[in-house]
């Protein structure tokens, strides 16, 4: 039975749409250059990945954005919550450390430690948008009649292979 080693949570506000999970060791020469990445809501490389938020436009910078990052000893049990998206995907990690980053280069304080150095990780990956009440949205005279909020979760787990 997969045991839970370790969870992070952080929040970060959304740029263009998009985050990107970083090691600090930053690309190798086997990455893809995030640029040229994008073809799922959750793309990965060596090094990175680029998770593209729903929250595009965001006029007033009230989008938030929340993660918990959980750290597996093996592959963990499907999650029974209701998600809008999944989706598994792996990645090597060289220095098993990494953080939150925009597309303009504004870094999270919060690491995400895997525990492991150069080491082929497993990644599933879940999204879930949330609408903030009207009436929440009224105590801040926004005049907007809703907003939204996500929340990802993303369990990481060693590859077997």
């Amino acid at each position: 039975m997969a045991e839970l080693l370790h969870s992070v949570v952080d929040r970060f506000k959304p740029l263009n749409g998009r985050f990107i999970l970083a090691d600090e060791d930053g690309l190798t020469v086997d990455s893809e250059e995030p640029w040229v990445m994008g073809e799922s809501w959750c793309d990965a490389t060596d090094n990175l990945l680029l998770i593209e938020s729903s929250v595009r436009d965001d006029p007033y910078g009230l989008a938030v954005t929340g993660f918990r990052f959980e750290i597996w000893d093996s592959e963990p049990a499907t999650q029974e919550e209701d998600w809008d998206r999944q989706l598994v995907s792996d990645f090597k990690s060289t220095s098993g450390r990494l953080r939150l980053e925009d597309s303009e280069g504004m870094t999270s304080p919060t690491e995400v430690n895997l525990g492991l150095s150069d080491t082929r990780w497993s990644v599933r990956a879940f999204v879930r948008t949330l609408q903030i009440a009207p009436a929440v949205m009224q105590d801040y005279r926004l005049g907007v009649e809703d907003y939204e909020a996500e929340i990802f979760l993303l369990q990481f787990w060693p590859r077997n292979s």
